[in-house]
């Protein structure tokens, strides 16, 4: 991919409006291409920072009831504003802390759109080696089905604009995601609640692990600690 394939597509794969693959393909490009690099994180600190700072006002019940349409705001309606200045919001600190929006939409997205793996086996010998070539680190798989959480597969994924292993296993009928990524994070597990699902996080020999399902919470602790061990 070049910049003039790649710079049309930087707000797009911002927004989710491209496919995983093609996602992939604009971060991996972007990952070696300055300028592009500098877009890219011009536009999400933009985006980031009108999340973090646009004024919100409560609807008046008699305009609810209407069922107004939902509007959606997107990185092309905010360029405007100016990359130049959302970057210097992150310079100055403007940036949420947590990542567990990203791992819920990642999560949710995949079960909405029915594709939760790309690779489907209960053998974590065969997606451990699927993984290879695809990613630039080792993805450390393991398969818990005698305690309850039967390895059902993997999948790409992008998380906080990095490409991210999704190991899924399941439970009583339930899918989870465990994200893998590169990245540091706290020893123990920390927990965070986000749209209603718990999001458990916890990093280890430099790869940051996200535990995210619909499943309860005692039991999705457990799972993390076993994991997390």
């Amino acid at each position: 991919m070049t910049c003039q394939d790649a710079l049309p597509l930087l707000e797009a794969a911002l927004d989710g409006e491209l496919s995983t693959s093609e996602t992939l393909a604009v971060e991996t490009h972007a990952r070696t291409c300055a300028a592009c690099s500098r877009r890219r994180d011009s536009l999400r600190a933009l985006q980031l920072a009108v999340r973090e700072k646009l004024e919100r006002f409560e609807l008046p019940a008699r305009l609810r009831r209407r069922r107004l349409p939902r509007p959606r705001w997107s990185l092309g309606s905010l360029t405007a504003v100016g990359a130049g200045a959302a970057a210097a919001l992150v310079v100055a600190g403007v940036w949420p802390s947590g990542g567990s929006d990203e791992v819920v939409s990642a999560h949710v997205r995949a079960l909405q759109v029915d594709h939760a793996t790309d690779v489907t086996s209960t053998d974590q010998h065969t997606v451990k080696p699927w993984f290879q070539g695809k990613l630039d680190f080792a993805v450390p798989v393991r398969d818990l089905a005698a305690e309850g959480f039967p390895l059902e597969g993997g999948r790409l994924d992008l998380l906080h604009g990095k490409p991210a292993a999704a190991l899924v296993y399941s439970h009583r009928k339930h899918l989870l995601d465990l994200f893998v990524q590169p990245g540091k994070g706290p020893t123990r597990i920390s927990r965070t609640t986000e749209r209603g699902f718990v999001v458990f996080h916890w990093a280890r020999d430099d790869l940051a692990y996200w535990l995210v399902g619909d499943v309860a919470e005692p039991e999705l602790r457990a799972f993390a600690e076993r994991l997390s061990d």
